[in-house]
């Protein structure tokens, strides 16, 4: 949370997966501290995966951005997360991979990210 109140402070957009954890975390973080966040999902934009983050995904609605390549009524699959962090990594001029383990969707958002040339940090 500390870390992406310092990126908030400086003017930078939060972009993420509003998956369970740090991508809600900075979510979060984004909207409470007057910042811009936005949120690409796995599934259509009707549908809300995790089902428990309903409040958080209204909240980006109404102050950042939800995007989706799925048409409505798609639901959350395995395979569809890898493609939607290339999307992440596409939106994103600096990737922050925080605490995540090998094989996470951090990683291979980073791997995207190192493919495209962007800045990857680990911390």
């Amino acid at each position: 949370m500390k870390i992406t109140s310092q990126y908030v402070s400086k003017g930078y957009s939060i972009i993420s997966g509003m998956a369970k954890g740090v991508d809600s975390y900075a979510h979060t973080v984004a909207i409470n501290n007057d910042g811009y966040t936005v949120a690409i999902v796995g599934n259509g934009l009707d549908i809300c995966y995790p089902s428990k983050h309903d409040k958080l995904m209204q909240k980006i609605q109404n102050k950042g951005l939800l995007l989706s390549e799925y048409p409505p009524g798609t639901i959350p699959a395995r395979y569809r997360f890898p493609q939607r962090n290339c999307l992440i990594s596409a939106w994103s001029d600096e990737i922050v991979v925080i605490g995540a383990g090998k094989g996470s969707g951090a990683f291979i958002t980073a791997d995207y990210g190192d493919k495209y040339g962007h800045k990857v940090l680990y911390m």
